[in-house]
């Protein structure tokens, strides 16, 4: 005799769908989300030890309120017309809890959030257990029941496996304001200014400028804009959020220049001249000096840096060329080409992917530091 295959009603498949949800949930707070707090907490100068504490005592208020709840929502979950209510509003807390995780910037507003939704998930799990036996038979409960399981184990594998290719994949993607922050938090002893890469400001805009210069006030903040029009405009849109240098193309009009330059002067700020793409570097390095350019930056694109061009050369033009302004180099400069760059003693050395490509960024940046404070003495 041949087996009836099971189907499921759509009261059931509701029932079994639910469970894919919060099994996604339960799954992400073991285990990708407590790395995500890690990056908050070290980028606010929380220590690795105190960070496990506090991710602790969350989660033992989360058990303590859940456990005091638990036997009200339970009554509540047999009183008639009470069930779907409280339900959807434990519902909405818990989905609007995990929106608001994601907003987050620092570790304490998470934190907070994080037991909002936890408890709100946790509530509605009260009332999704009880409605078992609404949409199904007695008879059809057990095969309905498995079936969650199943589906709740298959399911929640789906968020888990994108979120974990975006962490271990990140680099290839782009860094992320989190990461970000939590890679400055390991390199902050040894560096003297963070800079906020173009492609960087593209995707966050004039937030990461903020974040830095709030996160980090012991480092000096360049906001490399590469400001080509409304300097004036642009550049006090950078001061004000944080910015102590701020970039300005040197092939640019020089009505702009002198207006990114006039806003630095009024903040208080330093203005950078890139000088990418310039064809003539020494009269257009004496032209900015006159025009009020504190830094004059030779930069070796990324676009260039492939076809195997190098900034040695133009630092080296530059050097002889400059009188009162500071120098500042970029360019696809690593740990064992320092060396190189030092022996025309720029004032600022800028290395990027060196550090953020590096096995441990924070001993690339101690040994890229220690070599250039041992030069300079």
């Amino acid at each position: 005799m041949q087996k009836k295959k099971f189907k499921v009603t759509p009261l059931e498949r509701a029932w079994i769908l639910y469970d894919v949800g919060n099994s996604a949930f339960v799954l992400m707070i073991a285990t990708l989300v407590p790395i995500f707090f890690n990056a908050l907490a070290e980028a606010g100068g929380v220590s690795k030890v105190n960070y496990l504490a506090y991710w602790g005592y969350a989660s033992s208020v989360v058990t303590v309120i859940t456990a005091v709840l638990g036997p009200i929502l339970g009554t509540l979950a047999d009183t008639k017309n009470f069930k779907k209510p409280i339900f959807m509003l434990c519902l909405f807390v818990g989905v609007l809890g995990c929106c608001a995780m994601g907003a987050a910037r620092t570790w304490l507003p998470f934190l907070v959030v994080f037991i909002v939704a936890k408890i709100g998930f946790s509530g509605s799990l009260v009332f999704y257990d009880s409605m078992l036996g609404d949409v199904t038979t007695p008879e059809r409960m057990d095969m309905v029941s498995s079936r969650g399981y199943a589906w709740g184990y298959i399911g929640s594998c789906i968020p888990f496996g994108v979120c974990l290719v975006l962490v271990l994949a990140y680099e290839s993607i782009g860094i992320s304001m989190e990461a970000a922050m939590e890679l400055l938090g390991k390199v902050k002893e040894y560096a003297d200014i963070a800079e906020v890469g173009t492609p960087f400001l593209m995707e966050y805009g004039m937030e990461a400028v903020r974040r830095i210069h709030a996160g980090f006030p012991g480092l000096s903040v360049l906001c490399d804009g590469k400001i080509m029009d409304a300097g004036g405009y642009e550049a006090e849109l950078a001061f004000r959020a944080g910015a102590d240098y701020v970039t300005v193309l040197a092939v640019t009009d020089d009505r702009t220049i002198l207006d990114v330059a006039a806003a630095a002067n009024k903040y208080g700020k330093k203005t950078v001249a890139d000088m990418i793409c310039v064809e003539n570097l020494k009269e257009r390095s004496r032209q900015l000096e006159e025009l009020g350019v504190d830094v004059i930056a030779v930069h070796t694109g990324v676009d260039q840096q492939a076809a195997g061009r190098t900034p040695l050369q133009d630092l080296k033009e530059l050097r002889s060329a400059v009188t009162c302004a500071q120098i500042a180099v970029a360019g696809g400069i690593r740990l064992n080409t320092l060396d190189a760059y030092l022996e025309y003693e720029p004032e600022i050395i800028i290395v990027g992917g060196g550090i953020v490509h590096a096995e441990d960024p924070a001993g690339e940046t101690k040994k890229l530091a220690e070599k250039i404070r041992e030069r300079k003495r």
